[in-house]
């Protein structure tokens, strides 16, 4: 760990925002910039494509900083598929009238956080989100003005005069610093010791939790489809609401990431989680058994699978931030650090961690 004396500007997360926000300060800023994996919640993308222009444009902006090449945009069509009736099918908010409408009937058509997971304006490259966060996360990890910690947990911070000078670290450990960028799950802040209680940006934004499967195939599955999909699970008798499951194949077709959405309720029951991987694979084989999809059963395809619980690190409800929030004004203010998520999808993360370089 470094020094304890030494003051620097930190970044706590391990998503988009963070990552986001870490090449923020690489433009901004000058010296050491510390990455702090925090709790080490985040989400993989659910499907390749991007949610709206201006969040495109962002990460192009921000991966040619990290001299990243995108390539150009795979454009003119609609890269989402529902399956129903034995066909997959563009969504029902593609029939709206504009974008506005989109995003409404979309928060009809899919129950809260479930709408994170899913763009309505799509932008994509040759590459899935994927791959794209994968590269970007290597380069950034090599560089050589950026210092991670890992593996230590983070208690909170130590504060002085209204303002956050100081890391405090589970170790016992303590890291002054001069700037926090908080990127880590929201979900987590009420634990953390040294910032408001009940923090008022806080109010209805509904933490929900989501399971996520990837699978290696032991061929590539229709290496030319760009296309992601969904679909409904069978409920269950406490269900108040269908569920999903999301997801896209990558790397060429051998990969493929499946998400669903879990409740705080259900994701303190391993017994209910466990249920809900296996009520996706079923879902997986129902909407793959009778296309051209994939060859023979679905689950006969898969060579190795990765399963992930990520508690609270999507947001169901609330206004998206449209900048880092900052705690600025009344008995809540604290100088020193800002906030901001991944709960709300990778093309609004983007924009809110970049908002200064945008303004």
């Amino acid at each position: 760990m470094p020094a304890a004396s030494r003051s620097v500007n930190v970044v706590i997360g391990e998503g988009w925002a963070a990552l986001a926000s870490l090449a923020r300060l690489l433009r901004e800023t000058e010296g050491e910039i510390l990455w702090v994996s925090g709790s080490g919640g985040r989400v993989t993308p659910a499907f390749a494509s991007i949610e709206s222009e201006a969040a495109a444009t962002a990460l192009e902006g921000l991966c040619s900083q990290m001299d990243l090449p995108l390539g150009d945009r795979v454009e003119g069509r609609s890269f989402v598929r529902e399956f129903r009736n034995k066909s997959f099918r563009e969504p029902a908010w593609k029939k709206a009238a504009d974008l506005a409408e989109c995003r409404e009937s979309r928060s009809v058509e899919l129950w809260g956080a479930e709408t994170a997971l899913v763009p309505v304006e799509e932008v994509r490259w040759e590459s899935s989100l994927v791959e794209i966060e994968e590269q970007l996360r290597e380069r950034l990890m090599s560089h050589e003005r950026i210092r991670r910690i890992a593996g230590v947990p983070l208690e909170g911070f130590k504060v002085q005069d209204g303002r956050v000078v100081a890391l405090l670290f589970g170790s016992g450990e303590e890291l002054a610093c001069s700037r926090v960028i908080y990127a880590d799950r929201w979900s987590q802040l009420g634990r953390l010791t040294g910032l408001p209680k009940a923090l008022a940006f806080m109010r209805g934004r509904e933490p929900m939790g989501v399971l996520q499967v990837v699978f290696t195939h032991m061929e590539a599955l229709r290496p030319e489809v760009r296309e992601g999909f969904f679909s409904v699970l069978n409920r269950d008798s406490g269900d108040k609401h269908d569920r999903q499951v999301f997801g896209h194949f990558y790397r060429a077709g051998r990969e493929s990431v499946w998400s669903s959405v879990v409740t705080p309720e259900e994701g303190e029951d391993n017994h209910l989680v466990a249920k809900r991987l296996r009520r996706m694979k079923q879902a997986l084989e129902k909407m793959f058994a009778q296309t051209e999809w994939a060859p023979g059963e679905f689950a006969q395809t898969i060579k190795n699978e990765q399963v992930r619980f990520e508690e609270g690190v999507l947001l169901a409800s609330g206004e998206l931030p449209a900048e880092p929030i900052r705690l600025a004004r009344g008995a809540q203010a604290l100088d020193g650090i800002e906030f901001v998520s991944d709960g709300y999808g990778v093309g609004p993360a983007l924009l809110a961690a970049l908002s200064s370089e945008r303004a």
